[in-house]
Order: C-alpha cells, then structure tokens, then sequence
C-alpha cells in the first residue's frame, strides 16, 4: 500500500509494571546474567522437540557457565517436570509463575532462550534478546525470523506423519507426534553455545537501557 518500511523485526518495550513483577519474584539473583531460557513447550505438539533433548542441551549450556530457567503455562506443566527432571543441572522453574508482561522481562533480562516455535520465542525477539528456535519446516516459511546473527533456526524437514506415514503436505492425519524430534541436540547447542559466547554482557547492557523502569517502580 505505499509504505516505507522502517524494520524488519518488531520489537517490544517494556513497561514499568512488568520489571515490577520480575522483580518481585523470588528466587532470582540480581544481576541477571548468564541467564538461559528454555522452554519446551508449544501450542502443537506437532513442534515440541523432545524434553530429553532439551535437558541434554541445557547441561552443556549449565556447564559453559548459564545459568538456567524453564519456562511455560501449567497446560505445560508435564513438559516442564520432564525437562527439569533429565537435567542433570541446577534451573530454576518459572512454570506458571509469570504473567505476560513479567515473562516480556525475563526474556529481555536473558542473555539467550532455546525454544520450539512458540510465542515465548517470538516474545524473546522482540524485546531484544538472542534466540535459537526449533522449527518445522512450513513453520520456519512462515513465522521464521528474517535475520540470523542473533536468531538460529533449526529445521525438521520431515512431511510425513511419524505414526501412520501419512504425507502431511497433501493431507492431515489425527496423530499429534512430534515432526521435529529428528533435529540432532548437538546442532541445537553448538548454535546456542555460539550465541552464549558471542552475546556475553548484551543481557548487562539492556538491563543498563532499563535502568529508567527500574527506577520508577
């Protein structure tokens, strides 16, 4: 229609309410750095990678020095338990316990989340804050990020059902098993373990920009 793009990605401010209640949570330990945010859930389980796959990659990103939290709704509840349960790692389990808002201000204290293609990923780019997501492939189409130095993205090629073999480009089938499970966690962590390293003080630097919010609250 004639307008003139002024970004490729959306971004998201925050608001003196949601680092209020960030703030207010207990068991954090301020500054926040080094900070991982996993969170294996999605609204279809179709783009849920595994949570063994999640734990695995969580205790290598733990012993490079993270220091990690799962997140998701209690709906998520059994997927947060699974990840929290493999991990052989301390993470502390924010499940349930943010709203929105307070979630926008994690993700933007966060130095990086590991995530499926999920709102709470798309949530972490647009505060600010570098992703590596999980995807299936139309996924990755259509609601991918259009950058990639600061957002990885694997991708599962796979098109048929992992159940009944059904091709799901041409049809639909009733199994909801994962079409991501295939994406090996070794190229997940060397894409966060990139990221982890390269954005080492990013999360200080934006908790400095916030300072504002901090103070008014």
């Amino acid at each position: 229609m004639g307008a003139a793009a002024t970004t490729l990605e959306p971004h998201l401010p925050l608001i003196a309410a949601d680092v209020e209640e960030l703030r207010q949570l207990p068991g954090l330990s301020w500054p926040l750095a080094r900070l991982v945010v996993l969170h294996p859930g999605a609204s279809d389980p179709r783009r849920r990678w595994p949570p063994a796959a999640f734990a695995w990659v969580g205790e290598r990103l733990a012993a490079a020095g993270a220091q990690l939290a799962l997140i998701g709704t209690e709906t998520e509840r059994g997927l947060v338990e699974a990840v929290k349960t493999a991990v052989q790692a301390p993470v502390l389990d924010l499940c349930g316990r943010l709203s929105l808002g307070g979630l926008a201000a994690l993700l933007r204290m966060a130095r990086l989340v590991v995530g499926n293609d999920s709102g709470p990923l798309h949530l972490a780019e647009a505060v600010g804050t570098a992703t590596v997501g999980i995807y299936w492939a139309f996924n990755a189409l259509t609601a991918g990020p259009l950058t990639r130095a600061r957002h990885r993205l694997l991708v599962a090629w796979q098109f048929r059902c992992p159940v009944c073999g059904r091709d799901c480009l041409t049809a639909s089938c009733s199994h909801s098993d994962s079409f991501v499970s295939s994406i090996r966690p070794e190229e997940v962590l060397a894409e966060a373990l990139a990221l982890f390293r390269s954005e080492e003080g990013r999360e200080l630097h934006r908790q400095e920009q916030d300072a504002v919010l901090w103070q008014t609250t």
